[in-house]
């Protein structure tokens, strides 16, 4: 093993001449640094990978940003886009003492509701910092237009876990569905301190029957963004749903990944409709 090591020795000390007399006799010149190293251009690292319009919006707001901003400067944008859904600005410019400009996309009347549409949009390659691995330069967006709107706020009561809170509660006209936003994440991160984890839940769209009052949900397995610092993800698993009295009940079996926590039926009580 000793003789083994000893080789080894003698081969990188002959590697290491060889490189020090191609310097000396090859003429190397190390690389000049970049001229956009301090002068760096990027997306918005908070644009979500996908946003919700309204029916009647025109337009849709992304933010590039820049390190240094004492001049006014104009940059290129270039898109990826259905065109006749999107109308993209071929550049953007920074106003003078500005770190932040908006590009500002127009939107077709041609978008339908309830459908997904890609955008694309990237930087020139002059203007970006090569010496950063995620330097932000792509920006991807999934965009949808909903009419959505409020319609009620209710006090839930979670029974798994013994919580109450006002929750919202939308309504869609066109899908003739109500939607209640992520409702358990909020109370699951009350958990924390408890030794619990947090995430983002999904959303809980639901449809109600008039003539029987049973509800339905779209998705029968909901993540509710409480995690279990044994198990993992808790799971609401829709049983069954209905309309008594003007109270919704939504029964859930909440389960993790090593079984289940039982049947819990939550109620959400009407306490004003907008």
């Amino acid at each position: 093993m000793k003789k083994l090591f000893k080789n080894s020795y003698i081969a990188l000390a002959v590697l290491a001449l060889g490189f020090s007399a191609c310097t000396d006799e090859c003429g190397y010149t190390p690389a000049k640094p970049s001229a956009v190293e301090t002068n760096d251009y990027y997306f918005d690292a908070t644009q979500p990978a996908s946003d919700l319009l309204g029916l009647t919006d025109t337009v849709y707001t992304v933010t590039v940003e820049r390190v240094n901003a004492a001049e006014e400067e104009t940059i290129s944008i270039y898109a990826v886009a259905d065109e006749e859904i999107f109308t993209v600005p071929a550049n953007v410019t920074f106003a003078a003492g500005e770190k932040t400009a908006n590009i500002v996309i127009g939107l077709s009347e041609k978008m339908e509701p309830f459908k997904n549409y890609k955008l694309k949009l990237s930087l020139p390659m002059e203007i970006i910092n090569p010496y950063k691995t995620d330097n932000n330069s792509v920006c991807v967006v999934t965009l949808m237009k909903e009419d959505y709107k409020p319609y009620a706020k209710g006090i839930y009561t979670w029974n798994f876990l013994g919580l109450q809170y006002y929750q919202e509660i939308e309504y869609s006209e066109l899908l003739n569905k109500y939607r209640m936003i992520a409702p358990f994440s909020t109370p699951a991160s009350a958990y924390v301190s408890a030794g619990y984890g947090a995430e983002q839940g999904d959303n809980v769209v639901f449809a109600i029957n008039e003539e029987t009052g049973e509800i339905t949900l779209d998705n029968v397995t909901i993540l509710s963004g409480l995690i279990h610092p044994s198990y993992g993800s808790v799971t609401a698993n829709f049983e069954a749903g209905a309309v008594q009295d003007g109270v919704l009940l939504f029964q859930y079996k909440w389960t993790v990944a090593a079984g289940s926590f039982g049947s819990f039926v939550d109620q959400v009580e009407i306490a004003e409709i907008y």
